[in-house]
């Protein structure tokens, strides 16, 4: 009886040990199993030795440098695996370029010296400026992602930056009538930083610097003489912190709240100039301080934009 039982333990191991498969780890362990099913992607098996009713185990294939299978075969995975990591590497992060609208709603910063010129002008220290706090933007971007995790985003974008034809404003009859009316329009280059603050990464929080440059145009009636404004600004800036939201693959919708810092030098049209351009004075005859006009101040802006995406590809490396 003993003989029987030893036999058949002895024919019990022996096929184990032929159906038992050696899975090796890229992280140099070894699994011995019984392979059940292998897939494109992950591989089914049972550890060994283990009976029938057991758990079934998986493992990707992306895990796995090589099967020794109990027949003598061997699966090589390190050149399929290396096959598709260069694959990855063969393709960039997107590029996404963008063309929309946006309307903004700017609170000028009143406190240049073009309100003391017009009270001068009017011989009246209570009167103030009016305006028009409406601007519009035509606006072009394109931004790249960053990093494996695809959650932080670099790019550029220029802005077009129109205002009302009213932007600042002013009427008041003082022996004639005499009126202000000036508007500006923006050209505007910007740089941002985005980082998505979701698990869909459709939110963006955005840091937005720019650079700008403003041109003010306009006229101003005074004593019954009309002066076409014309003028233009140095370099200026903005800086603007907000929010991209990805509605879907081709509609963006964007909102920004920021500062302007820009200062134009009022200039018009004069004949009796040699340039053909003269300067007002803030108050004429007292002083030779020029008229300023000041185009900083905060505002809130919200746009939206069609958006398309494209992608850089890399000469695949030598093999």
């Amino acid at each position: 009886m003993r003989v029987i039982i030893l036999i058949l333990f002895v024919f019990v191991i022996t096929n184990f040990a032929k159906s038992q498969d050696t899975i090796c780890l890229r992280s140099g362990s070894k699994i011995i199993a019984t392979i059940l099913e292998k897939g494109d992607v992950e591989i089914k098996y049972k550890k060994f030795p283990q009976l029938e009713f057991a758990g079934i185990y998986t493992v990707f294939i992306s895990d796995i440098s090589r099967i020794n299978y109990h027949n003598g075969k061997v699966d090589d995975f390190t050149k399929i695996n290396q096959i598709k990591e260069s694959s990855k590497d063969v393709t960039t992060p997107r590029m996404k370029f963008n063309i929309g609208l946006a309307a903004y709603y700017y609170k000028r910063d009143d406190s240049d010296n073009l309100t003391e010129f017009w009270r001068n002008i009017n011989k009246n220290n209570k009167l103030e400026l009016s305006g028009n706090p409406k601007l519009y933007s035509f606006n072009l971007g394109m931004g790249s992602e960053m990093g494996g995790s695809k959650r932080n985003w670099f790019g550029a974008g220029l802005q077009l930056i129109f205002s009302q034809s009213d932007a600042i404003y002013a009427k008041n009859f003082y022996f004639t009538e005499n009126e202000i009316k000036l508007k500006t329009f923006i050209y505007c280059i910007s740089m941002y930083y985005g980082h998505t603050i979701n698990h869909k990464k459709n939110l963006i929080l955005i840091f937005e610097p720019a650079m700008e440059m403003g041109f003010m145009s306009g006229y101003a009636n005074i004593y019954n003489n009309k002066y076409k404004i014309s003028s233009i600004s140095g370099i200026a800036s903005h800086f603007a912190i907000g929010m991209d939201w990805i509605i879907s693959k081709r509609i963006l919708a964007s909102a920004r709240f920021g500062k302007k810092f820009m200062n134009i030098k009022e200039s018009h049209e004069s004949s009796a100039s040699k340039s053909g351009y003269a300067n007002f004075y803030v108050n004429p005859g007292v002083s030779e301080e020029l008229v300023v006009v000041k185009w900083s101040g905060l505002y809130g802006s919200i746009g939206l934009s069609m958006s398309l995406y494209g992608k850089i590809r890399n000469a695949r490396p030598s093999e």
